[in-house]
């Protein structure tokens, strides 16, 4: 018999058994170590739970399944383990299935453009300009980029950008997405 508990891991309540659940604590704690000597964006830790947060809702056979350490071991194993971060931001360069989203960092508009630019690994302004050129021969560009969008979702979180560029939602890729987006945050305002 194993005892086990409840846990809220980004808002989502799971049943964890006591090793796993000690397992996770001790895994979050030596992440949140590694940010004890930076300054990076709060969020970088709620992107990092929530993606815990699906993988371990992906294990779960039912929603009265109770979360095994062999779960949280396989979360580990994707996520990576903070002794295992490298320097080299290209380290995660192979490829995934990309997903769409509008691009907010590179938007002139909604943002269309540049998120078809990163899906299709082209740069932006070509994509706008072919948007222009249909939009200046038969007007069905201004219909294709409005529906566009409507329909495709924006690029809000570290994981949701991580997944419009191919790249693997791991711990190292969310802490060096955080990294970058704070230094343009910087950028931004020492321009300013």
């Amino acid at each position: 018999m194993k005892k086990t508990c409840t846990a809220n891991i980004n808002g989502v309540v799971f049943n964890i058994d006591e090793d796993a659940y000690q397992l996770l604590n001790d895994y979050l704690k030596s992440v949140r170590k590694q940010f004890d000597n930076e300054r990076e964006p709060g969020d970088v830790m709620q992107d990092i739970e929530d993606r815990i947060a699906e993988l371990l809702r992906d294990r779960m056979s039912s929603p009265y399944a109770v979360i095994t350490i062999n779960d949280v071991r396989y979360v580990i194993s994707v996520m990576g383990n903070p002794s295992d971060f490298s320097e080299d931001p290209d380290q995660y360069v192979k490829s995934q299935h990309r997903k769409l989203y509008r691009n907010p960092d590179d938007k002139v508009l909604g943002g269309v453009c540049s998120g078809l630019g990163v899906y299709f690994n082209m740069e932006s302004w070509i994509v706008r300009v072919l948007f222009i050129i249909f939009v200046a021969v038969g007007g069905a560009g201004g219909l294709i980029y409005l529906i566009l969008w409507l329909v495709v979702p924006e690029a809000l979180t570290s994981s949701q950008k991580l997944e419009m560029q191919g790249k693997p939602v791991t711990l190292d890729n969310l802490i060096n997405s955080a990294k970058a987006e704070f230094n343009n945050l910087k950028d931004r305002v020492k321009r300013r």
